[in-house]
């Protein structure tokens, strides 16, 4: 029982000391208090929030199960790696080690992502546990004699799950901590063996300058493996790079599925818009310039999935560069063949199969006499198929530009294939292998990617001819920018070509460490710490918040919005949205970039320092800018005036507005201007406007006559302002002739002449045919 008066809890024969502890001070002073009902369901509703965050997290931790079966299958293969890397006499070329280092080091970066996630779990379910045996130490589970039956019901239930959950997080506890322990340790077998291939890779760069094998000349059975024949040795090697090729592409399920998803959304995109060119009359003009896709989009639209596809991953492997480019050299055949002479098909043919033999021989684990007497053959046919194109450009022009870069590249092109002929002959059989190809692979996606060029044109041409009245055909506009669009394209795929051949050469990572030393590399400039990475992540994203504030500019506020019919209200939000735009960019930019806050507060100072100094107008017009967007005193589709000059507005942007005269001629106009200068704005609250014309009728003539035909004709006019009043009065007396002037409203201002010399024609005709005479002197010298 317990008392007020004492500071013990008596439990049968048991008795605790918790007058020390907070939580029976509390639960004393809740009896004393008269309040130990409410004191309990309190702590009850508590203890069941720590239950149910306990059980959520139990619920979504990590299959330590699954994980454990996937660690056995790792240490599974590591350990047939280094079987047969130690294998007395056992050699790898650098493409098996550039492949096994990239899918090693993936894995082991995932292995310590789990890890991770582990540790975090650990924390968690640390905690929890903690949090739970606080529970079922709690005094409160040592009342006895409350009369709530439903209370004490609920305590001891609290209690049973709590005993349960704190079972199971022991157990899980210890399954993490096993599993922690167990990828700990394959982590440090990932990184041992990375160690050793990183080493193997280094003594291969490095022996390959000297001489690894016997001269050409001096070719004899005992430097080689005779129990191993060049089809075994293919076969071996084939069959342990498409293995390796499996491991690494079903860890890529995301990055496949993307590249699937874009091939088929540009074969859909393709086969609509061809579908959309042939219904229409002109089909057969539409589809001339057609190259590439005239006559099958699939193999176009495969092939260019083939140039782009390898850049979805970060570091692909020599294996899977491979394969791809097998594909592509076929696919570059079928796409080039109708459009070659027969001197062009069979260069191209020997290049191609120079490429596929090159691509075969990188299969090959060990070297074979066969093989070297191959190798040399294969870099004979390539340097004499480099000169005969070199000296021949002009005759080969549908296969290679005449452009002096293509004869540059054709150079290197020589120049690697020399050297790899030369390296075959001396025993430097690895540096052979690596230029070879090399030179081989440098012409090969030169003529891919310029061909991939006139795809992407084809297919845009395609796509803006099919959709010619689209918003976004028309902002792509590509007959007016193709050789803009040519040009960036050309410069990507210069940037493709070298990545290419960097892995061709096995020079991309070392590079990448070089260019990612110089972009992270930090640099000072006073109280200014950057890099270049910073710097450049800068400049992306507002180059990209530039492309969508001008793509929201042309949907919503171009020049093609404006209407005769009302005024344009879009015009004001669309500067709104491209100023949100252009904030909300350069807030991400250097919340991306990583700019302290602080030294934002030093570049505002400066600017408002050089705002003080020489940048009035430019602030002024920028605040101008936002103002108008607010306040709105004009918008597009107004018709103003404005220091003599007329015309309607045709945009406001962010520093100026544009003006469009009656001429054509567009005039800018500064946005502080708009403010500051008087402006008549004749569609503020409506387009409609008063016109006036003068009309002399001769003496003798019935005045109220002419005044009801004036009033029928304009009053029957579709132009006249409905329900407007349209008046019809004598001005003057002249000496032939009376004049008479006549107002009216008219729906559209932009009209006003035209709709004002209708107007006149139609009186006209109907005064004649109600047979008014009107005077042949016209009163040039009277009062007009």
């Amino acid at each position: 029982s317990l008392t007020s008066d004492d500071s013990t809890i008596s439990i049968g024969n048991d008795t605790h000391r918790l007058d020390t502890t907070q939580e029976f001070k509390a639960l004393k002073l809740a009896i004393n208090a008269d309040t130990i009902i409410p004191f309990v369901a309190d702590k009850l509703e508590r203890f069941s929030m720590k239950i149910h965050t306990s059980n959520r997290i139990l619920q979504t931790s990590i299959d330590t199960k699954a994980l454990s079966l996937e660690a056995d299958s790792l240490n599974n293969a590591l350990n047939k790696i280094q079987k047969r890397i130690t294998r007395p006499g056992y050699k790898m070329n650098l493409q098996f080690i550039n492949t096994s280092l990239i899918i090693l080091g993936e894995q082991q970066e995932n292995i310590e992502s789990k890890l991770d996630m582990l540790g975090q779990l650990y924390s968690n379910l640390t905690k929890n546990n903690k949090d739970i045996k606080n529970i079922l130490n709690d005094p409160i589970f040592e009342l006895t004699g409350i009369s709530d039956t439903s209370l004490v019901s609920q305590l001891h239930d609290l209690r049973s799950e709590s005993k349960i959950l704190d079972s199971t997080e022991v157990s899980n506890i210890a399954n993490v901590n096993y599993m922690r322990s167990k990828l700990a340790t394959l982590s440090l077998r990932y990184k041992d063996l990375l160690s050793d291939l990183r080493f193997m890779e280094e003594n291969r760069f490095t022996s390959m300058w000297s001489k690894e094998e016997p001269s050409i000349w001096n070719l004899s059975s005992g430097a080689y493996n005779q129990n191993q024949s060049f089809a075994n040795n293919l076969r071996n090697g084939s069959r342990i790079t498409s293995h390796i090729l499996a491991i690494y592409l079903s860890s890529k399920g995301f990055v496949i599925s993307i590249g699937i998803f874009l091939l088929l959304a540009t074969l859909f995109i393709a086969f609509s818009s061809k579908k959309k060119i042939k219904n229409l009359a002109s089909s057969s003009n539409l589809m001339q310039p057609l190259i590439f896709l005239s006559k099958n989009s699939v193999l176009g639209m495969l092939f260019a999935a083939f140039c782009y596809f390898p850049f979805f991953f970060a570091n692909p492997p020599m294996s899977l560069l491979n394969a791809t480019g097998f594909f592509q050299s076929i696919l570059l055949v079928v796409l080039l063949f109708p459009t070659l002479q027969k001197k062009e098909r069979i260069i191209w043919i020997v290049f191609t199969f120079i490429y596929i033999l090159f691509c075969i021989d990188s299969q090959l684990l060990e070297s074979t006499i066969g093989e070297r007497r191959s190798l040399l053959l294969i870099q004979v046919l390539l340097v004499c198929a480099i000169a005969y194109s070199f000296i021949n450009t002009q005759q080969l022009s549908n296969l290679f530009s005449t452009g002096k870069l293509m004869r540059t590249i054709l150079f290197i092109a020589f120049f690697f294939s020399i050297g790899s002929l030369s390296s075959n002959c001396v025993g430097r059989v690895t540096l052979s292998k690596i230029l070879g190809s090399s030179a081989s692979l440098l012409i090969l996606l030169t003529t891919a990617y310029r061909v991939f060029v006139k795809i992407t044109l084809e297919f845009m041409y395609v796509y803006s001819e099919a959709n010619s009245d689209s918003r976004l055909s028309a902002f792509i506009n590509y007959n007016e920018l193709k050789a803009k669009y040519s040009r960036w394209l050309y410069v990507t795929c210069t940037i493709a070509l070298f990545i290419g051949i960097s892995h061709s050469m096995y020079l991309y990572a070392p590079l990448t460490f070089v260019f990612n030393y110089i972009l992270m590399r930090h640099h000072t400039i006073g109280v200014f710490d950057f890099t270049f990475y910073s710097v450049f992540i800068f400049v992306v994203i507002v180059w990209i918040s530039g492309i969508i504030s001008s793509f929201v500019r042309f949907s919503l506020g171009a020049e093609n919005m404006v209407t005769t019919e009302k005024r344009n209200k879009l015009g004001s939000m669309t500067l709104l949205i491209r100023l949100a735009i252009w904030i909300l960019g350069f807030l991400i930019a250097i919340a991306a970039a990583g700019i302290p806050i602080d030294k934002i507060t030093i570049i505002i100072s400066a600017l408002g320092v050089g705002i003080g100094f020489g940048l009035q107008n430019i602030a002024n017009n920028l605040v101008s800018g936002v103002i108008l967007a607010f306040e709105r005193p004009i918008q597009i589709g107004d018709s103003i005036d404005i220091s003599g000059t007329s015309g309607t507005v045709s945009e406001i942007g962010v520093r100026s507005s544009k003006l469009k005269l009656t001429g054509g001629a567009d005039v800018i106009i500064p946005n502080g201007d708009l403010l500051s200068q008087k402006i008549t704005n004749w569609t503020l609250t409506s387009r409609s406007k008063q016109e006036s014309f003068n009309l002399r009728i001769a003496y003798g003539e019935d005045l109220y006559k002419v005044k009801k035909i004036v009033e029928d004709e304009l009053s029957n006019s579709e132009q006249i302002l409905n329900g407007s009043t349209i008046s019809v009065l004598a001005s003057d007396f002249g000496s032939n002739t009376i004049l008479l002037k006549i107002y009216f409203w008219i729906k559209d201002v932009d009209n006003s002449a035209s709709i004002r010399s209708q107007l006149m024609y139609e009186v006209y005709t109907r005064l004649l045919k109600e047979n008014i005479q009107l005077p042949k002197d016209n009163g040039a010298s009277e009062e007009s």
